[in-house]
């Protein structure tokens, strides 16, 4: 099956089923409710999908999807989360680049470049030409967490790639596998 990131896992999906897997987001989500919502329940979350076999990949990557949209009506812990991909600035959003839907722009066309090319382009994004980003040495990195430079978010962008990549080669028990060993250690 032919993948290409980003795209819209809820084209195509009739509204009867669409109502089901919406309830089965939410669903999830409220196990956690009223406490905060942790990254190893993330984790959980994730691995559960990819073992439902009452589930499609596609209606895998539409539940995620919808997890991702609505985890900002949830308090969210960093408790579980390997510490290098909280970020530097704004520990308490790192959610941001690590709970993130199949339609994202930002990471997912990521993930159609070389791991190269991809990392150029997070290390731009964070606009400085410097930084430390954990597990990856590179030759033209000098300043090592310097101003507007955010280590965190470029080093859970770089490990969202490297999941999204698994994504593409294994479908969505390949991205929940490599999400759990990049974000949780596991």
């Amino acid at each position: 099956m032919a993948r290409i990131l980003p795209f819209n896992p809820f084209h195509g999906v009739n509204s009867v089923r669409q109502a089901e897997l919406d309830q089965m987001a939410t669903g999830l989500m409220d196990q956690y409710a009223p406490r905060r919502v942790d990254f190893n329940e993330f984790g959980a979350m994730l691995s559960g999908l990819a073992n439902n076999g009452a589930l499609n990949d596609l209606e895998r990557c539409n539940v995620w999807t919808k997890i991702a949209s609505i985890k900002t009506d949830y308090w969210i812990s960093n408790s579980g989360l390997r510490s290098e991909n909280l970020d530097t600035y704004r520990p308490w959003q790192s959610h941001g680049h690590i709970v993130i839907g199949f339609n994202d722009g930002y990471h997912c066309p990521l993930a159609n470049l070389t791991m190269d090319e991809a990392f150029d382009a997070i290390i731009a994004h964070e606009q400085n030409e410097g930084g430390n980003v954990v597990g990856v040495i590179r030759e033209g990195i000098r300043i090592l967490g310097g101003p507007g430079f955010n280590n965190g978010d470029a080093t859970a962008s770089l490990n969202q790639v490297r999941a999204l990549k698994k994504y593409l080669e294994f479908g969505f028990g390949g991205y929940a596998r490599e999400w759990n060993l990049r974000f949780l250690g596991k």
